[in-house]
């Protein structure tokens, strides 16, 4: 399990930290000069995930504190495609009536961010983050 912490007061030069914190900030931590609440947590992922988190973007790009619920779709992909998990997938007799109602004049394409089955697929995926995020927040916090 790895946990983004989201420090309410920046420390230094950091306002999030992912992974091990370093031992100053433990310290400003325990003399009370900055406070932190857990802002996410990725279950089933391991140490090169951090790393990977490391790299790209900021940490503020991942924190729902910070970047509201946009954040609970960023992240996940990490590693794997987003086109993987057919739990999303939006049904035959579905993708008929999105394709009927869609609003652009040419199809795009479903492999198009623009495409309406797409968005759906993308709009599923979030819900369902989001509720896993929610449950294993939850979870740590009765630990």
């Amino acid at each position: 399990m790895i946990q983004l912490i989201h420090l309410d007061k920046p420390y230094a030069y950091m306002r999030h930290y992912v992974g091990s914190a370093p031992e100053r900030l433990k310290r400003a931590l325990a003399a009370g000069l900055t406070t932190s609440r857990v802002a996410r947590i990725w279950t089933e992922k391991g140490p090169d995930f951090v790393e990977q988190l490391r790299r790209q973007h900021g940490l503020s790009f991942y924190c729902p504190i910070c970047s509201g619920e946009a954040a609970y779709g960023r992240g996940m992909w990490i590693g794997r495609s987003p086109t993987s998990p057919g739990l999303f997938r939006v049904r035959a007799s579905e993708q008929a009536a999105l394709c009927l109602q869609c609003p652009l004049r040419d199809c795009v394409g479903i492999g198009s961010r623009r495409c309406p089955i797409n968005i759906e697929q993308r709009r599923r995926w979030r819900e369902w983050a989001k509720e896993r995020h929610v449950a294993a927040r939850l979870a740590a916090l009765n630990a």
